[in-house]
Parts: structure tokens; C-alpha cells; sequence
């Protein structure tokens, strides 16, 4: 039987460390080829004749060896291309990605206590499960399943000095309070408590203060109020033009909220110029929050940025992000790529974030901050010469640890994005210390850990603990295999649009490199 040598030897490299698939991706832009490697987190340009001999690779069934591919790819210079694959694998070390059997991450094991004892950095209070809107994509309308809904519960003015004091006994040298709802401003008088109060049991510490807010409840005092507060940021909830923003927030006897809406985010505007909160230095704190629900039109992007161009009052500054509702009757977006096969992978947000966008216009359009987001993980990925023996828990933080939940009777939730997920304690009684490990470390690990290891972009993957848990406080794996199945696939074309803009601009984003990863 006719052999190579070279080839022999990256089948073996293969074979030992657990088959191609695990180890990486082949991709490709409109201009080349490229191999992601999964144990060093490099990305190797190929020629297009390497290019193939990788493609064989990936598709080669297991007793497949030369011959196959000398018929399969027709290359003149075959045994060439085959030694510079096999140069390259031993001068980059690829396709070398141990097999792991356990997560090793310190901050969930070894600095687990550590963490939760003195490292809390947020709080978010659930001041009130009421709301005054039902907008159609909201996780908690009643129209969806799997979450809390909407009801009178409301937290009182003990549970919410329990949490701070208990911020004040565990939280870091920085910490944040922020006010979650239902509509945070339902409860202003408990938010303006909340401040005072913090000010008072946190004085030692570093305190910021934010909110999230539908707007239709600001007023003049309101504003006046949060814009007096150093430190307090609000995240303003506003879809763009009336008849866009009406189509799916709106009150509950249906009409649309949005005069009410633009009127807030004026007095909030007007209130923090006066207070010079708005300066260029300091545009953090106010920011727009869109959601963008179908239609999924070009045309519909340019409508909402349009509007917002066309807000003189408005600083051009001020930090927009625009992302997909997370459920509802408009679109649930994971479901949907569900269906779709990897061919018909399409991200509108993505595929409309051009590069000119990231190079024109860059005060005033939002899609180039959509771009950024999703980019940078990307970019700042570990990038390492000799493959990592080790996997962290994927985009998983210590529960807590990061952005710790009140709800309104005082149990806490690993972050607000948890919804109906175990519970870790209670701001009386403290952290539940063993069912958080048993729950989301050693649960986790031992559901997960084998799909980690067979899995080309465990390396960047950002699938976390939320919507994984069902009510009885367990991890359904059937659930996440499917989260993670969109994941890769989202991974892969975060791979091709940032290489297809560094052909277009090697520079792009070199500013990526002052950015930390928190």
C-alpha cells in the first residue's frame, strides 16, 4: 500500500488527541481559507491548496489514508502540500488539544469561598414584580411560559437594607446597586431609599448606582433626582420611531407607550446636561436599549437609526445597543436557528454591521457598537503557542459573584438573567454555600463536561447557566446541547466576519486591545 510518511504522522496527531472535529474549525471568507485551532486559539491562513488537504481532513472517514486523498484532491504537488501541513502543525503546535475530563477553573473551586465572602461586586434588587407595560416580547408576559409572570409581590424596605448590608459585609472595594423590576420606577421612593441607604452602609466603599427603565413613569423630579446622584447610570428602553416602538411596547389595553416613553428619556436628557452629567467624558451615564423585533429589514435599521439622528436634544454620544427579545411571540431567536441549517446561519444584526460601519459615521451609528460587542470576545480570545491543558466552565461565573439577584422576598439568583433557576440563599440567611457547588459546579460539570471536550469552540463559547435549569432545580442538558449547537454556529460566523474585515482594514481593531474582558 502506497503511504506517506507526513501524512501518516498528522493522522496520528489526530487519532491521539481525539479526532479532527474536537480539534478545530476550517473556515472560510470570500477571500481565503483559514484553520481555528482549538488547544492554542490561533487562527492559520492557508493556501488554497492546504486549504483542501485540511478540508480532506475534516471530511476523511476513518481507514481513508493517501491514496484516497491523492484521488480525492488531484494536486500535482501533493506530497509538497501534505509536509507544509505537517511543518506547520509542529512549528504551531495544533491539532494537539489534550482531552479533558474535568473542568479546572480556580474562581469556581479553589477561590470559590473567597469569591463569595469578599468578592461580590453587584448587587440587583428586584424592587416590585409589577409593571405598567406588557410589551409582547417581554420574558415575563403572561403570554410566555417558564418565567415568573408578572404580580403584586413588591420588596420591602427590610429586605432591601438586608441586601445592602449584606453587599457592605461581602461585597469588593467597587460594588454597584442596581434597581430591576417589573418598572423600577413604580417604587421610586424605595430607589431614592436604596441610595441613601447605601450611601450610608457602603461610605467605605466605591458605589455606583444603575437602573433599567421603560421611561413612561419619569418625571421632571425624577430625573432631577437620579441626575443629582454621582455615579448613576440608566440604561433607557426605547425601540426608535413611534410606529416602531409601539409595535410591541404597549400598555396593557394595548395602546403604545411611546409619547410617554420620549418624554422620559427628554427629561432624563435635560436633567443630567443640566447636571453636566452629559459631557464627553461622561455619556455612560444614560444609554439607549433597543429591541429589535421583526420584520428584520435593512430598511427597518435605518428608520430607528434615522430617529435618533434626528434628536437634536440628543447627544450623538450617547451609547446605543440594539439586540434581538431573548423570547416572545416576535421572534424567539433560538428556537429559530434551531431549525436552520448551518448554510442558512443568518444574524441580521451581524450581517448588516458592515465594516464602514466601524469606520464611518462611528459618533452616530449603533450597529458599529453591536459589532464591537460581539466582535471583541474574538479578538481577545487566549492565544497561546502550546495548546492550554485546561477548560474553564465556558461563559459561566461564580453564581453571584459578578451580578448577584434579589428578589422581592430576599432570595438570591445567580443574576437577573436567571429567572426561574435554583436559588443560591437568602439576604437573611446568607449564601447556601453547598447547594450552589453541588448545583452549579459539580452538576454542571459532570452534565457538561463531555460535550466540552468533544467540542471545537469550548474555547469561546459563552453559553452560561441561564434558561438551563428546569424548576426542580436541575440542568437540562437536553436544553443546553441545543443552546450549544447555536453556539458554535454563531462562533464560527463571529470567526469569518472579523477575518473578513482584517482582509479589509488590518487595522480595525487595534483598539480592541484597551479593552478588559470582565
Amino acid at each position: 500500500m502506497t503511504t506517506n510518511n507526513d501524512l501518516d504522522y498528522i493522522l496520528s496527531i489526530i487519532d491521539k488527541f481525539g479526532g479532527i472535529n474536537r480539534l478545530g474549525l476550517l473556515f472560510s471568507t470570500k477571500k481565503n481559507g483559514y484553520y481555528y485551532d482549538n488547544g492554542t486559539g490561533k487562527v492559520i491562513l492557508c493556501e488554497p491548496d492546504e486549504y483542501e488537504v485540511f478540508k480532506w481532513l475534516f471530511s476523511r472517514k476513518e481507514k481513508e489514508g493517501y491514496i484516497c486523498l491523492c484521488e480525492s484532491l488531484c494536486i500535482v504537488n501533493i506530497d509538497e502540500i501534505i509536509k507544509n501541513v505537517k511543518e506547520a502543525i509542529e512549528e504551531e503546535n495544533l491539532l494537539q488539544a489534550p482531552i479533558i475530563k474535568e473542568f479546572i477553573s480556580p474562581t469556581h473551586k479553589e477561590f470559590f469561598e473567597e469569591s463569595l465572602d469578599e468578592g461580590i461586586r453587584m448587587i440587583t434588587l428586584e424592587l416590585t414584580e409589577k409593571c405598567n407595560l406588557r410589551c409582547d416580547y417581554c420574558v415575563y408576559n403572561e403570554k410566555h411560559n417558564g418565567e415568573r409572570g408578572f404580580s403584586s409581590k413588591e420588596m420591602s424596605k427590610e429586605t432591601l437594607e438586608a441586601a445592602i448590608e449584606f453587599l457592605a459585609k461581602h461585597g469588593s472595594d467597587e460594588v454597584a446597586v442596581t434597581f430591576y423590576g417589573g418598572e423600577p420606577l413604580l417604587k421610586f421612593d424605595l430607589i431614592k431609599h436604596a441610595v441613601f441607604y447605601s450611601q450610608k452602609i457602603l461610605k467605605e466603599k466605591k458605589v455606583s448606582f444603575s437602573m433599567t427603565t421603560n421611561l413612561t413613569l419619569m418625571t421632571k423630579k425624577m430625573a432631577d433626582f437620579f441626575a443629582s446622584i454621582d455615579n448613576f447610570s440608566i440604561v433607557c428602553s426605547i425601540d426608535g420611531p413611534e410606529h416602531i416602538h409601539d409595535q410591541y411596547r404597549k400598555y396593557a389595553d394595548g395602546t403604545g407607550s411611546f409619547n410617554n416613553t420620549i418624554k422620559g428619556l427628554f427629561y432624563l436628557v435635560e436633567s443630567y446636561k443640566k447636571h453636566n452629567r452629559l459631557n464627553e467624558n461622561d455619556t455612560a451615564n444614560l444609554s439607549l436599549s433597543m429591541v429589535f423585533g421583526e420584520p428584520h429589514t435593512e430598511m427597518r435599521i435605518t428608520e430607528i437609526q434615522s430617529f435618533f439622528n434626528d434628536l437634536t436634544w440628543l447627544p450623538a454620544t450617547i451609547a446605543k445597543q440594539i439586540s434581538y427579545p431573548s423570547k416572545g411571540i416576535s421572534i424567539d431567536y433560538e428556537s429559530s436557528l434551531e431549525s436552520r441549517s448551518e448554510q442558512d446561519y443568518f444574524d441580521p444584526l451581524l450581517d448588516w454591521s458592515k465594516a464602514k460601519y466601524a469606520i464611518e459615521n462611528k459618533e452616530n451609528n449603533f450597529l458599529e457598537g453591536h459589532l464591537e460587542r460581539v466582535l471583541l470576545g474574538i479578538h481577545k480570545r487566549p492565544i497561546l503557542n502550546e495548546p492550554a491543558q485546561s477548560i474553564g466552565m465556558n461563559g459561566c461565573c461564580v453564581p453571584g459573584h459578578r451580578r448577584l439577584c434579589i428578589s422581592t422576598n430576599g432570595d438570591m439568583k445567580p443574576c437577573e438573567r436567571m429567572g426561574t433557576c435554583p436559588t443560591i440563599g437568602n439576604v437573611f440567611s446568607g449564601f447556601d454555600k453547598e447547594k450552589m457547588n453541588n448545583v452549579y459546579v459539580n452538576e454542571y460539570e459532570s452534565k457538561s463536561v463531555d460535550d466540552c471536550n468533544n467540542c471545537w469552540a469550548f474555547k469561546i463559547c459563552g453559553v452560561c447557566y441561564a434558561t438551563l435549569y428546569t424548576k426542580n432545580d436541575t440542568l437540562d442538558i437536553n436544553h443546553k446541547r441545543k443552546r450549544c449547537n447555536n453556539a458554535k454556529e454563531y462562533s464560527k460566523r463571529l470567526l469569518e466576519l472579523y477575518h473578513e474585515y482584517l482582509e479589509e482594514n488590518p487595522e480595525m481593531f487595534l483598539h480592541f486591545n484597551d479593552y478588559t474582558i470582565t
